[in-house]
Order: C-alpha cells, then structure tokens, then sequence
C-alpha cells in the first residue's frame, strides 16, 4: 500500500505541474525562459498510453551526462520474459573502414552498434529497474562516449506463453559542435517527443484549416518511446532522417548535428550549409527571421536546405527551470498559412528524375499553396515540376524553389519523401550538389 501512494502522490504532483505549466503559458507565442517555473524534471515514472512501461531520466533523454541515471518501469507483465537491447549509430565510420564507406553504413540498420543485452525474467507483474549510463549501455559505448552518435536507441521485447510485444525508445547524450566543420544538420528531435509521448494519435499536424492555435506540452525527463520497431513505426522518424544523413555524409562527411531546440545564432551563423530535414517542423520564428536577415548580409555565402514543405510551420516554446536547463517543450499547432495534399496517388512527377524504383512515388505531404514566406526574397526560381488530381482539376506545380537575398540562398522541396530520397535520383543528386559547389566551398 505504501508504494502504490507514493506512486500514486508522484503522479496527481505532476498532473498539476502539467496543469498549471498549461495554464502559465498557453498564451505565449516565443520562446519562454522562465527562472521561477517550478517543474520537478526528476519525476521518476509516466505512463505511456495503456501499455504502462515507464522510462525517465535524471535530465533531459536527449541530452544525457556521464552521470545521469535511468529509470525503467514496467507494469502487468505477469510470467513475462523482458529483453532489453541498446543500440547506437555512430557519426563516423568505425575504425576499421574508410570514411568513403560511411554514407551506405550509416543507412544500414544491420551495421548500427550493439552496445549492451539485459535480460531480466520476473514471475510478478511488474519490473522495476533504476540504470546508470554504463549499466545501461555496456562499457564499450560508454567508454567511447567522446565520440557522438547520432542517436541511441532501445529495444524492449516483452515475451510470454500468450504473445510477444516490442517498443522502441529514443535517447541521445549531450553533442559537441566542432568549429572545424562547415555543414549543420539540425536534427528534429522535438518532434520524437511530440510524436512518440503524445496522449492520443495526433492528426491534428497538417489540417488545412483551424479555428484556433492549439497547445499540450512534453517533458524532456521522459524517454519518446513507440510501440513496435523502429521500420514499423509510422513517421518513421529515424528511418527518413538516416535515409537523408546519408546523402549528405556521401556529399561531404564533415558534418555537425545539433538538437532543434538547442540552435543558436552563433551556432547557425557558424556554418556554410545548414541542412533542415524533413520533420523540422517546431521552430521560434522571430528567432528564425532575425538569423536569416543577418545571414543576408553576411561577407560570405550561407545556403540553407529544407526538405519538407512541413518544416518550420509550427512554434515551439522552450520550458527551462531555474539553473536554464531545458525540462520540457511546449508545442503550438497554429493556424496554417499552407495547404497540402498527401501525394500519394493523387501528385506525380512530371518529369524523368530517375529515381531508384521504389523511391519513385510522391508518397508524403506534398505543397499546393503558401499564403506567406518566411521573407521577402530578391529573385525565386523554380526547377522540376510534379502535377495533382485535386479538386477534379490537373494541376501542376513547382517541385524545387532556389530562393536568393543577399549572400543567402534558400532551397526548398516542396514534396517531403523527394525531399529525404533526393539521393536516390541521380537529377535531383546532382542538382543539389551543382547549387552548394556554385555557392560555397566546404573544403
């Protein structure tokens, strides 16, 4: 009795933590910072959906210390055999093979780093485990810690004589940004934990029309976790965003990654690509459009890459408690100034960009409307085309817009699964390679 009131006691404190944080900032539309937010981040457990697995930790799950400590939780797996595997993808290519080999290593699953094994049988109903980082990820990953990866992952197999469920949960540690290197892959973390720790499956991300902004918030401490394996995951987040790293480690290798929501100006303003994948979608706008109008003026070339007409449609707030680290992100799906369409069967490509076979259809959001760009540009050009079956009316529409101001250069897809595949056609290959070797030089 004792240990289910404690439990209980944690969670009503954190549903009003939740509560009152809503109440507190729900009017906001920036970038919060606020010292005097009372948030315990330490929590120890939340459950996920009904399926009550539990993973928290003592910071934020993607930004992990050395000495951070894990917490997993698992409920009403009675007889059940548990298996928990933990997997890394490196940034660079191991030891024993060239650097040139890297771009088809990083897109094979088969070829991530196994870091550890832990299997626990249990005859009670619940498992409760408490990790350090090197209990949890094996002494080998976790001596090799000064080498970043560019995520971790686990993999939960639940096993007894009735079925076998598996999850997959998300975590990083704290990433090094080297002043040597002239590429930025802004990786999409916030929306790991705005997909994959939501209370409900959200449809809301691309409607077309709302009446009004919506909010929900996320704490950092809570690991984004999904059931099933990561290729079986609808948004398949991780699998898009390899699929595109890729294609850019086989351009250039050098490349800096850095979490969405730990972007600075000095950061950006460091770097002469800066890559915005597809599921970028959270961002700080003011923030965004000042860096973009001192990017113009810069003495050097900046181009800046995104992959999805998605990106930078929705706000993010960042929740920070009193010593400024983060704990949490709260989420705003605005009022959409862009109309999409799902590609799929609907758009096709126009012309012949070669695609490797089964890259070959427009399958994701696909943009047939903007109301407002993020600038005002001096010239916007054009290139490829695809069409859509809409409203009973063919219709076509520009596939790729070069945008230029200044010193800067915005590229944008206006399909997201050309945007991540543009590896896999060797036209839209080539075309964007042609446009970084004509404007900067990442040698």
């Amino acid at each position: 009795m004792t240990k289910i009131y404690i439990k209980l006691i944690s969670i009503i404190t954190f549903l009003l933590l939740l509560f009152f944080g809503y109440l507190k900032y729900s009017s906001s539309q920036d970038f919060i910072i606020e010292p005097k937010l009372i948030f315990n981040p330490n929590l120890n457990s939340i459950k996920f959906w009904d399926q009550k697995i539990y993973i928290s930790a003592s910071d934020n799950t993607f930004s992990l210390k050395k000495n951070s400590e894990i917490n997993l939780s698992l409920e009403n797996f009675r007889q059940a055999s548990i298996k928990l595997e933990i997997y890394k993808i490196p940034l660079e290519a191991p030891h024993n093979r060239h650097p040139s080999e890297y771009s088809n290593y990083i897109s094979d699953f088969s070829k991530d780093i196994h870091c550890n094994t832990l299997i626990f049988n249990n005859a009670n109903n619940s498992h409760v485990k408490n990790f350090s980082v090197k209990e949890l990820i094996g002494y080998d990953c976790f001596y090799n810690l000064s080498k970043d990866a560019f995520l971790y992952y686990g993999v939960i197999s639940i096993s007894n004589n009735l079925n076998k469920n598996e999850y997959t949960f998300y975590f990083n540690f704290e990433r090094k940004i080297s002043n040597k290197k002239k590429i930025l892959y802004i990786f999409p973390s916030s929306n790991f934990f705005n997909y994959y720790l939501s209370f409900k499956n959200r449809k809301i991300l691309i409607e077309d029309s709302r009446k009004n902004n919506i909010y929900f918030f996320q704490p950092t401490s809570i690991s984004p976790i999904h059931k099933g394996l990561f290729f079986k995951d609808n948004e398949k987040l991780l699998q898009k965003n390899k699929q595109l790293f890729s294609a850019y480690v086989d351009i250039h290798d050098n490349i800096n990654v850095v979490n969405d929501y730990d972007l600075t100006e000095e950061i950006i303003l460091n770097h002469d690509l800066i890559i915005l994948p597809n599921y970028l979608e959270f961002i700080n706008h003011k923030f965004l459009i000042n860096i973009l109008n001192k990017a113009k003026y810069l003495n050097k070339n900046k181009i800046i890459i995104s992959h999805s007409p998605t990106n930078l449609t929705k706000k993010l707030n960042l929740i920070k408690n009193v010593k400024n680290e983060l704990v949490g992100l709260k989420f705003s799906y605005p009022i959409n100034n862009k109309k999409f369409v799902h590609g799929y069967r609907i758009c096709k490509y126009d012309s012949d960009l070669d695609f490797v076979k089964r890259y070959g259809e427009m399958e994701d959001y696909t943009l047939i409307k903007n109301d407002k760009d993020l600038l005002s540009w001096d010239t916007t050009n054009s290139f490829f085309s695809y069409s859509c079956n809409n409203d009973s009316y063919k219709k076509t529409y520009p596939l790729i817009y070069v945008k230029k101001s200044g010193n800067l250069t915005l590229v944008e897809f206006n399909n997201s699964t050309a945007g991540r595949s543009f590896g896999k056609s060797r036209q839209l290959n080539f075309f964007i390679k042609n446009i970084i070797k004509e404007n900067i030089n990442l040698n």
